[in-house]
């Protein structure tokens, strides 16, 4: 064999290992691409009042009342649009104590901070927490 077989043979080595290096990282090496993370409120996401349970979208807030402190804060429920201000189409009914709220009632909870996200718990009434 001489020298220029040879550095023939060398190159069509490389290029055949090339390419098959080629056609495995496209066949069995492709990632999934990851969905974009949306940035705002998905339409049509629901979520329900804790007071009469009446599913809301995501333009229906439920009026709160929120005092300042650190990371755990005091906080106010008094209803969504639908059952605040009380009347007789939807009973608001405490999560708690199971009790009809007073038309004056409101729920109480604690709210803090997990990571960037508030969560609340509801503590109870203004009936069911006088109590205790």
């Amino acid at each position: 064999m001489s020298i220029i077989q040879i550095v023939v043979l060398i190159f069509l080595s490389i290029l055949i290992a090339w390419l098959l290096h080629l056609l495995t990282r496209k066949v069995g090496g492709q990632k999934k691409e990851k969905p974009e993370k949306p940035t705002a409120p998905r339409e049509g996401k629901i979520h329900p009042c804790p007071i009469c349970g009446t599913l809301l979208k995501s333009h229906e807030k439920v009026h709160s009342v929120v005092y300042p402190g650190e990371n755990d804060r005091l906080v106010e429920v008094f209803g969504c649009p639908y059952c605040y201000p009380a009347n007789d189409d939807y009973p608001r009914t405490c999560p708690v104590c199971k009790e009809i709220i007073p038309p004056d009632g409101f729920l109480i909870g604690r709210m803090f901070y997990s990571g960037e996200k508030p969560h609340m718990h509801i503590n109870g009434c203004t009936r069911c927490r006088k109590r205790h």
